[in-house]
């Protein structure tokens, strides 16, 4: 996954990016630029994303699951403890008002 990162993020996104799998396998990164959704692939040359803006994303706590709404879906981030979820959506907080 961090390959894929380096191909698609400018160097000044790598420095400070969050990493999380989706509830269905995909994976979000999330940058101060956006959020990519990832969906992976058995060869790195035939993943796939989409990038979202942030102010295009609704982000909101459900028990432990981090919710992204965004236009064309609804993804879950899921965590063991609320704490993990309450500590990630700070730093995409953070991000996206930096």
């Amino acid at each position: 996954m961090q390959a894929y990162a380096d191909s698609i993020m400018s160097e000044e996104e790598l420095m400070t990016f969050l990493l999380n799998e989706t509830s269905d396998e995909r994976f979000c990164l999330i940058s101060q630029k956006g959020l990519y959704i990832v969906t992976p692939n058995v060869s790195l040359d035939e993943f796939t994303h989409i990038f979202i803006a942030p102010e295009q994303v609704h982000v909101r706590i459900d028990t432990s699951t981090i919710v992204l709404e965004v236009p064309s879906e609804i993804i879950q981030i899921p965590f063991k403890e609320l704490t993990d979820a309450q500590n990630i959506l700070a730093d995409i907080t953070y991000l996206w008002k930096n």
